[in-house]
């Protein structure tokens, strides 16, 4: 029961914005991408990154050891659930004024970091500031979480459509030492 409740709970806030992963994928066909989050959320962008890597694409977590410079074009794709993380807001502001086209992940509607963004991706899923107890079977936010990570697995499945990379073509993307 408490799978098919958590299951449930990622499907609507996916299926809440039917046309967020193409939206994503449109975005992501920037020449390079510099991704940022912290945390858990941090966790499932990183994901994004490598499985963007590995089709290509220069695409980087920007905590990573030695992230390139963003140019003119580019794109600086941040989370910030609530709206109101102060070091993506002050990333986002930054990357603005590098010439990147900038865009943040969140779940509310108004926020410092959205203000900050030329884009703004609603992810209608429950962080745990938005929670009342017992409201979700998935703690702390993990909703949120567990939703933004299929996100970026359902955007790169349409760029890996679009540019017809097979998963062989990913797969020989993939670390080959282990």
């Amino acid at each position: 029961m408490i799978i098919a409740t958590a299951l449930d709970e990622i499907r609507h806030a996916l299926e809440s914005v039917p046309d967020l992963p193409a939206q994503l994928a449109d975005l992501l066909e920037a020449p390079r991408i510099l991704i940022y989050g912290q945390g858990r959320t941090g966790l499932a962008l990183r994901a994004l990154a490598m499985r963007l890597g590995q089709m290509g694409r220069d695409a980087h977590f920007l905590l990573d050891t030695a992230p390139p410079p963003l140019r003119p074009g580019d794109l600086f794709l941040a989370n910030a659930a609530r709206g109101d993380l102060t070091t993506a807001v002050a990333l986002l502001q930054r990357a603005r004024t590098l010439g990147a086209r900038t865009a943040v992940i969140t779940a509310v509607d108004s926020g410092p970091a959205l203000d900050a963004a030329d884009t703004i991706l609603r992810l209608r899923a429950e962080t745990w500031s938005l929670l009342e107890p017992g409201q979700s079977v998935l703690a702390l936010g993990g909703q949120y979480e567990l939703a933004l990570w299929l996100l970026g697995d359902l955007a790169v499945q349409i760029l890996m459509q679009r540019h017809g990379i097979s998963p062989e073509r990913l797969a020989a993307g993939h670390v080959n030492l282990g």
